[in-house]
């Protein structure tokens, strides 16, 4: 298996597997359905598409609560990132 279907699994593993459609989908700007797509491999996707999927499912990665703007992080995360930023300025 090349480096590039080991990405596009892990990516469609971590979908399916924190159970992201939603999200990924609405930061990415395309249909749930585009990305149940890119997940099952059922049809084509554009490669611009795919791209945005990519970028998206980064993000959620980077910071889970990006995209859920009705729940907050816990507050201990907050807490010690504003802890963190109060050194580093």
């Amino acid at each position: 298996m090349t480096d590039t279907q080991l990405h596009v699994r892990a990516m469609q593993s971590f979908i399916v597997r924190n159970r992201n459609r939603k999200k990924v989908a609405k930061l990415a700007g395309v249909h749930e359905h585009t990305v149940s797509r890119f997940v099952h491999k059922h049809g084509a996707i554009a490669l611009s598409t795919f791209i945005k999927i990519e970028k998206a499912i980064i993000k959620i990665k980077e910071n889970p609560w990006f995209v859920d703007q009705k729940k907050e992080p816990p507050k201990g995360l907050l807490l010690r990132k504003q802890h963190l930023e109060e050194f580093h300025v």
